[in-house]
């Protein structure tokens, strides 16, 4: 059809995304196809997709002014890509020149349900939502690596994706306040399979010598609770919000390598297998606080995080421990320069830890060309953004202008490492090196309305 009706089914509302802030959902591919990169054009000029889609809605008032909404999702998905990439490599000593013909094909069947429950009175209000989502994928990818005599590679993926979450919000008046409870909880489970013929990797896998077929298998859970509680006062032109919340996260990576050569052989060795086991703690007090008047408003959010992290492989009895007690402070500040200009700051320290997807010790191979394990420790990253925007707006002579400025420091305590085989195979490492990431971001956008030109 060449329309990606399917995407419509997959969008956040604008609370949706601010009541999940702190939580990232876990990647749905570990391993997957070698994907071409996508023209820069609109869809409809080179999607080739046969797509099946049903979708309906049911709004119902019951006893007690609550109102319900179901929906249900179904869709089919059929897709084919093709194309060519030429890559070239540059390492120390040489450089990799080789060209591939991709052609990918993946079927994918969708089933998602979403049940919500509202009720608002005077004396509070209540929403109550819970969601389940369904995926079942099929790819097979065949690539000609190589020009004079090509290599015929074929890749076969079976990917499964559960997904199940409740979100929970009530406001309650207590005295002259407003107090906001909210709790959104997460479940995800993804069994995947990956096939190669014939096998790759044979140094790594098999010292050296060719096997028909290379299989990797993954499966991953995530289990994520947070909730929070805050109230909002008034003083003149002052306000305040406290807030508390708490978060429990609870994720498993469980993976093996085989290798095929007439019978299946499990590789046993331990560093092509993990079963990893990642625990989360948080706890939070944000504190915010704001001055507003006419011509200006002033935003202070303090914000302290105690995360607490432990990390384990039972396979290579191998395990990380890991307390931090982090300061984040933010300060906005919003300004009227006259009647038509109008200025913005703002400056925060954020900091940001692992994930569970740059945390196991085993190798896992996520396609033919590239295989990854991250024996390193729980990176920790800091960050010091400050941004600078002035807009100048005057609809009388329609002159629209835009300043902006960023600057950004961020610390990070390791340095990741790409090892690329003679062949063009990369390997994806991480040491434990301290580095520093200045970026700075100027961008000017002007506009003028003309009615008639002289």
């Amino acid at each position: 059809t060449g329309n990606d009706v399917t995407a419509q089914l997959k969008q956040l509302s604008i609370n949706q995304i601010i009541e999940q802030q702190g939580f990232r959902a876990m990647d749905k591919s570990w391993i997957g196809l070698r994907d071409l990169s996508l023209p820069p054009f609109n869809n409809n000029r080179w999607l080739d997709n046969n797509v099946h889609m049903f979708s309906t809605n049911i709004l119902k008032r019951l006893k007690g002014n609550w109102e319900t909404k179901l929906q249900l999702n179904v869709s089919d998905d059929q897709r084919i890509f093709e194309g060519s990439t030429q890559t070239s490599l540059y390492t120390f000593n040489d450089t990799i020149n080789f060209s591939e013909q991709i052609r990918n094909s993946s079927g994918t069947r969708f089933l998602s349900g979403r049940i919500t429950a509202e009720k608002n009175t005077d004396n509070a209000y209540y929403h109550i939502e819970t969601k389940l989502e369904k995926e079942w994928a099929t790819l097979e990818g065949r690539v000609l690596l190589g020009e004079s005599t090509p290599d015929n590679i074929i890749q076969l993926v079976n990917n499964q994706y559960t997904n199940l979450q409740n979100r929970v919000k009530i406001l309650l008046p207590f005295g002259n306040q407003i107090y906001s409870i909210k709790s959104f909880t997460n479940y995800s489970n993804v069994p995947q399979t990956l096939s190669v013929m014939p096998g790759q990797f044979t140094e790594l896998l098999n010292s050296g010598n060719e096997y028909s077929e290379l299989l990797q298998n993954t499966t991953a859970s995530d289990f994520y609770q947070g909730s929070s509680l805050s109230f909002i006062k008034k003083l003149g032109n002052f306000n305040v919000k406290p807030e508390i919340g708490f978060q429990i996260r609870k994720q498993q990576l469980n993976s093996g390598i085989s290798i095929v050569e007439n019978t299946e052989l499990i590789l046993d060795d331990s560093q092509f297998n993990n079963q990893l086991t990642f625990k989360q703690i948080l706890g939070e007090a944000t504190f915010k606080a704001s001055y507003k008047t006419q011509k200006m408003k002033l935003e202070l959010i303090p914000k302290l995080r105690y995360r607490e992290f432990l990390r384990s492989d039972i396979e290579l009895t191998l395990s990380q421990k890991l307390r931090k007690l982090t300061f984040e402070p933010t300060l906005n500040f919003g300004s009227s320069i006259g009647k038509l200009c109008k200025l913005f700051y703002r400056s925060s320290v954020s900091n940001r830890f692992s994930t569970l997807e740059q945390l196991y010790f085993g190798y896992i191979i996520s396609d033919y060309r590239n295989v990854a394990r991250f024996n390193n420790p729980i990176a920790e990253l800091q960050t010091l953004r400050n941004s600078l925007r002035m807009n100048y707006r005057n609809p009388i002579n329609a002159t629209f202008i835009s300043l902006a400025y960023t600057n950004s420091t961020t610390r990070n305590n390791l340095l990741v490492v790409n090892s690329i085989s003679d062949v063009g195979f990369t390997t994806l490492t991480a040491i434990e090196s301290v580095n520093h990431n200045d970026r700075n971001k100027v961008v000017v956008n002007a506009s003028k309305h003309i009615d008639r030109l002289r």
